[in-house]
Protein backbone atom coordinates (compact mmCIF):
# COMPACT_ATOMS: atom_id res chain seq x y z
CA UNK A 1 0.00 0.00 0.00
CA UNK A 2 3.07 2.00 1.01
CA UNK A 3 4.12 2.01 -3.01
CA UNK A 4 0.84 2.89 -4.06
CA UNK A 5 0.58 6.61 -6.01
CA UNK A 6 -1.01 9.07 -3.67
CA UNK A 7 -4.32 9.64 -6.48
CA UNK A 8 -4.78 6.04 -5.48
CA UNK A 9 -4.91 6.17 -2.20
CA UNK A 10 -8.83 5.95 -1.05
CA UNK A 11 -9.48 7.47 2.54
CA UNK A 12 -12.60 5.04 3.95
CA UNK A 13 -14.17 5.69 7.23
CA UNK A 14 -17.42 3.88 8.69
CA UNK A 15 -18.86 0.79 8.58
CA UNK A 16 -20.64 1.00 4.94
CA UNK A 17 -21.39 3.51 1.87
CA UNK A 18 -18.47 2.35 -0.08
CA UNK A 19 -19.04 0.94 -3.31
CA UNK A 20 -17.48 -2.90 -3.57
CA UNK A 21 -16.61 -4.97 -6.14
CA UNK A 22 -16.93 -9.12 -4.65
CA UNK A 23 -15.07 -9.63 -1.95
CA UNK A 24 -14.92 -6.38 -0.68
CA UNK A 25 -17.77 -6.24 1.82
CA UNK A 26 -19.26 -9.70 3.22
CA UNK A 27 -18.29 -12.89 2.31
CA UNK A 28 -18.10 -12.40 -1.22
CA UNK A 29 -15.63 -13.92 -4.01
CA UNK A 30 -12.24 -13.01 -5.59
CA UNK A 31 -12.71 -9.87 -8.16
CA UNK A 32 -14.56 -11.00 -11.42
CA UNK A 33 -16.64 -13.59 -9.42
CA UNK A 34 -20.45 -13.32 -7.75
CA UNK A 35 -20.96 -9.74 -5.80
CA UNK A 36 -21.19 -10.31 -2.36
CA UNK A 37 -24.18 -10.11 0.33
CA UNK A 38 -22.48 -8.63 3.81
CA UNK A 39 -24.06 -6.64 6.19
CA UNK A 40 -21.97 -2.81 4.36
CA UNK A 41 -24.34 -0.56 2.14
CA UNK A 42 -22.24 -0.37 -0.72
CA UNK A 43 -24.13 -0.91 -3.89
CA UNK A 44 -24.32 -4.76 -4.80
CA UNK A 45 -26.45 -6.67 -7.82
CA UNK A 46 -27.55 -9.17 -5.25
CA UNK A 47 -29.40 -9.21 -1.99
CA UNK A 48 -32.10 -6.60 -2.33
CA UNK A 49 -35.31 -7.69 -3.70
CA UNK A 50 -37.14 -4.60 -3.47
CA UNK A 51 -36.67 -2.97 -7.06
CA UNK A 52 -36.91 -6.35 -8.26
CA UNK A 53 -39.97 -7.15 -6.84
CA UNK A 54 -41.50 -3.62 -8.14
CA UNK A 55 -40.23 -4.55 -11.60
CA UNK A 56 -42.16 -7.71 -11.82
CA UNK A 57 -45.22 -6.26 -10.38
CA UNK A 58 -45.07 -3.85 -12.97
CA UNK A 59 -44.80 -6.44 -15.68
CA UNK A 60 -47.29 -8.37 -14.36
CA UNK A 61 -49.92 -5.87 -14.65
CA UNK A 62 -49.05 -4.79 -18.25
CA UNK A 63 -49.15 -8.52 -19.37
CA UNK A 64 -52.00 -9.11 -17.93
CA UNK A 65 -53.58 -5.75 -19.34
CA UNK A 66 -52.22 -6.57 -22.44
CA UNK A 67 -53.26 -10.08 -23.08
CA UNK A 68 -49.56 -11.33 -22.76
CA UNK A 69 -48.87 -14.55 -24.10
CA UNK A 70 -46.85 -17.50 -22.10
CA UNK A 71 -43.65 -17.23 -24.17
CA UNK A 72 -42.44 -13.52 -22.95
CA UNK A 73 -44.12 -13.23 -19.93
CA UNK A 74 -42.78 -16.40 -18.63
CA UNK A 75 -39.59 -15.09 -19.81
CA UNK A 76 -40.08 -11.48 -17.82
CA UNK A 77 -41.15 -12.99 -14.50
CA UNK A 78 -37.79 -15.43 -14.33
CA UNK A 79 -38.88 -18.33 -16.46
CA UNK A 80 -36.49 -19.97 -18.64
CA UNK A 81 -36.15 -18.08 -22.09
CA UNK A 82 -36.05 -21.74 -24.11
CA UNK A 83 -39.28 -22.68 -22.11
CA UNK A 84 -41.54 -21.59 -25.14
CA UNK A 85 -39.87 -23.24 -27.86
CA UNK A 86 -38.93 -26.74 -26.16
CA UNK A 87 -40.57 -28.42 -28.58
CA UNK A 88 -38.79 -28.19 -31.71
CA UNK A 89 -39.63 -26.74 -35.11
CA UNK A 90 -43.10 -27.40 -34.81
CA UNK A 91 -43.83 -25.45 -31.04
CA UNK A 92 -41.95 -22.43 -32.72
CA UNK A 93 -44.45 -22.52 -35.84
CA UNK A 94 -47.15 -22.51 -33.36
CA UNK A 95 -45.97 -19.87 -30.83
CA UNK A 96 -45.25 -17.68 -34.08
CA UNK A 97 -48.90 -18.01 -35.09
CA UNK A 98 -50.09 -17.35 -32.05
CA UNK A 99 -48.29 -14.32 -31.52
CA UNK A 100 -49.48 -13.23 -35.42
CA UNK A 101 -52.87 -13.89 -34.58
CA UNK A 102 -52.55 -12.14 -31.28
CA UNK A 103 -50.57 -8.93 -33.01
CA UNK A 104 -53.75 -8.58 -35.26
CA UNK A 105 -56.25 -9.03 -32.73
CA UNK A 106 -55.17 -5.86 -31.06
CA UNK A 107 -54.66 -3.84 -34.34
CA UNK A 108 -57.83 -5.19 -36.10
CA UNK A 109 -59.63 -2.20 -37.38
CA UNK A 110 -63.24 -2.19 -35.36
CA UNK A 111 -66.34 -0.20 -35.57
CA UNK A 112 -65.35 2.21 -33.64
CA UNK A 113 -62.14 3.63 -35.32
CA UNK A 114 -63.61 5.48 -38.43
CA UNK A 115 -59.49 5.58 -39.47
CA UNK A 116 -59.11 2.11 -39.99
CA UNK A 117 -62.60 1.68 -42.45
CA UNK A 118 -61.91 3.88 -45.24
CA UNK A 119 -61.52 2.96 -48.91
CA UNK A 120 -59.11 2.69 -51.53
CA UNK A 121 -56.61 5.89 -51.77
CA UNK A 122 -57.60 5.87 -55.43
CA UNK A 123 -59.02 8.53 -57.46
CA UNK A 124 -58.85 9.87 -61.17
CA UNK A 125 -56.33 12.33 -61.92
CA UNK A 126 -57.75 15.98 -62.47
CA UNK A 127 -56.10 16.88 -65.96
CA UNK A 128 -57.38 20.34 -66.09
CA UNK A 129 -55.65 23.54 -67.25
CA UNK A 130 -56.93 27.17 -65.92
CA UNK A 131 -57.42 29.60 -66.98
CA UNK A 132 -54.70 32.23 -67.01
CA UNK A 133 -51.82 29.69 -67.36
CA UNK A 134 -49.04 30.54 -69.69
CA UNK A 135 -48.94 28.81 -73.15
CA UNK A 136 -46.76 25.39 -73.18
CA UNK A 137 -43.16 25.92 -74.42
CA UNK A 138 -43.16 22.60 -76.05
CA UNK A 139 -45.33 21.78 -79.01
CA UNK A 140 -45.77 18.36 -79.92
CA UNK A 141 -46.32 17.04 -83.34
CA UNK A 142 -47.01 13.33 -82.62
CA UNK A 143 -47.55 10.21 -85.05
CA UNK A 144 -43.26 10.04 -84.52
CA UNK A 145 -42.40 13.57 -86.05
CA UNK A 146 -41.40 15.19 -83.27
CA UNK A 147 -37.70 16.01 -82.80
CA UNK A 148 -35.90 15.53 -79.21
CA UNK A 149 -32.58 17.13 -78.11
CA UNK A 150 -31.21 15.63 -74.23
CA UNK A 151 -28.80 18.28 -72.97
CA UNK A 152 -26.00 16.85 -70.48
CA UNK A 153 -24.73 19.51 -68.17
CA UNK A 154 -21.56 17.21 -67.06
CA UNK A 155 -19.49 18.64 -64.43
CA UNK A 156 -17.09 15.90 -63.66
CA UNK A 157 -15.56 16.68 -60.67
CA UNK A 158 -14.07 13.64 -58.43
CA UNK A 159 -16.54 11.47 -59.58
CA UNK A 160 -14.79 11.62 -62.82
CA UNK A 161 -11.48 11.79 -61.71
CA UNK A 162 -11.50 9.23 -59.00
CA UNK A 163 -13.65 6.86 -60.71
CA UNK A 164 -14.17 7.66 -64.41
CA UNK A 165 -18.03 7.90 -63.71
CA UNK A 166 -18.75 10.23 -66.27
CA UNK A 167 -16.76 8.66 -69.25
CA UNK A 168 -18.52 5.20 -68.38
CA UNK A 169 -21.79 6.90 -68.79
CA UNK A 170 -20.52 8.42 -72.03
CA UNK A 171 -19.52 4.92 -73.64
CA UNK A 172 -23.69 3.80 -72.16
CA UNK A 173 -25.07 7.08 -74.41
CA UNK A 174 -22.49 6.31 -77.17
CA UNK A 175 -23.95 2.34 -76.93
CA UNK A 176 -27.60 3.46 -77.18
CA UNK A 177 -29.34 3.34 -80.14
CA UNK A 178 -30.56 6.18 -81.27
CA UNK A 179 -33.21 7.42 -84.19
CA UNK A 180 -32.60 10.57 -86.52
CA UNK A 181 -34.87 12.30 -84.21
CA UNK A 182 -32.91 12.26 -81.08
CA UNK A 183 -29.86 14.03 -80.48
CA UNK A 184 -27.29 13.93 -77.32
CA UNK A 185 -25.30 16.93 -76.91
CA UNK A 186 -22.97 17.17 -73.90
CA UNK A 187 -21.16 20.05 -72.10
CA UNK A 188 -18.23 19.09 -70.94
CA UNK A 189 -16.00 20.60 -67.66
CA UNK A 190 -15.49 21.25 -63.85
CA UNK A 191 -13.13 18.18 -64.11
CA UNK A 192 -9.21 17.91 -62.98
CA UNK A 193 -8.25 14.77 -65.25
CA UNK A 194 -11.07 13.07 -67.37
CA UNK A 195 -10.33 9.29 -67.66
CA UNK A 196 -10.02 9.52 -71.35
CA UNK A 197 -8.04 10.91 -74.17
CA UNK A 198 -10.84 12.78 -75.58
CA UNK A 199 -12.51 15.32 -73.60
CA UNK A 200 -10.15 18.44 -72.45
CA UNK A 201 -9.76 18.91 -68.62
CA UNK A 202 -8.08 21.89 -69.53
CA UNK A 203 -11.12 24.28 -71.21
CA UNK A 204 -14.76 23.34 -71.71
CA UNK A 205 -16.12 21.82 -74.75
CA UNK A 206 -19.10 20.42 -76.39
CA UNK A 207 -19.77 17.12 -77.52
CA UNK A 208 -22.67 15.28 -79.77
CA UNK A 209 -22.85 11.84 -78.99
CA UNK A 210 -24.43 8.85 -80.96
CA UNK A 211 -24.13 5.83 -83.08
CA UNK A 212 -21.35 4.23 -81.23
CA UNK A 213 -19.55 7.52 -80.65
CA UNK A 214 -18.69 11.26 -79.99
CA UNK A 215 -17.73 13.95 -82.24
CA UNK A 216 -16.81 17.38 -80.94
CA UNK A 217 -18.63 20.45 -81.79
CA UNK A 218 -16.98 23.01 -79.67
CA UNK A 219 -13.28 22.20 -78.78
CA UNK A 220 -13.06 25.63 -76.98
CA UNK A 221 -15.83 26.95 -74.81
CA UNK A 222 -13.03 29.05 -72.53
CA UNK A 223 -12.30 27.71 -69.19
CA UNK A 224 -15.77 28.93 -67.08
CA UNK A 225 -17.02 27.27 -63.50
CA UNK A 226 -19.14 24.81 -64.41
CA UNK A 227 -21.69 25.96 -61.13
CA UNK A 228 -22.15 29.46 -62.49
CA UNK A 229 -25.55 30.11 -63.79
CA UNK A 230 -24.28 31.92 -66.43
CA UNK A 231 -22.15 28.61 -67.93
CA UNK A 232 -25.39 26.24 -67.44
CA UNK A 233 -27.64 29.49 -69.43
CA UNK A 234 -24.86 29.98 -72.20
CA UNK A 235 -25.51 25.79 -72.86
CA UNK A 236 -28.52 25.90 -73.13
CA UNK A 237 -28.62 28.67 -75.05
CA UNK A 238 -26.57 27.43 -77.85
CA UNK A 239 -28.54 24.11 -77.99
CA UNK A 240 -31.61 26.30 -78.44
CA UNK A 241 -30.10 28.16 -81.33
CA UNK A 242 -28.06 25.35 -83.17
CA UNK A 243 -30.61 22.16 -82.81
CA UNK A 244 -33.88 23.51 -82.81
CA UNK A 245 -36.58 20.76 -81.98
CA UNK A 246 -39.88 19.94 -80.78
CA UNK A 247 -38.72 18.86 -76.70
CA UNK A 248 -35.73 19.80 -74.71
CA UNK A 249 -34.63 17.57 -71.55
CA UNK A 250 -31.84 18.86 -69.88
CA UNK A 251 -29.66 16.75 -67.53
CA UNK A 252 -27.34 18.15 -64.49
CA UNK A 253 -24.85 15.62 -63.78
CA UNK A 254 -22.89 15.29 -61.01
CA UNK A 255 -23.28 16.12 -56.88
CA UNK A 256 -26.27 17.16 -56.29
CA UNK A 257 -28.67 17.74 -52.95
CA UNK A 258 -31.19 19.96 -54.69
CA UNK A 259 -32.59 23.09 -52.79
CA UNK A 260 -30.83 23.23 -49.88
CA UNK A 261 -27.27 21.86 -50.79
CA UNK A 262 -26.92 22.97 -54.13
CA UNK A 263 -25.17 20.91 -57.03
CA UNK A 264 -21.57 20.79 -58.51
Amino acid sequence: MADRPIGRQKNIGGSGGGVHRGGSAGTGGPVGGSFGSGSGGGMKRSGGSGGGSLLKLIIIVAILLLGGGGGIGSYLLGGSSDSGYSGGASDYSSQGQSSGSSFAGFYSASSDNSAWSCGNNTGKLNTDVYDGIRESYTKLRGGGNDKNVILVYMCGTDLESRNGMATRDMQEMAAATLSDNVRVIVYTGGCSAWKNNIVSSRVNQIYEIKNGGMSVVESDMGSKVMTDPATLSEFIKYVAANYPADRYDLILWDHGGGSKSGYG
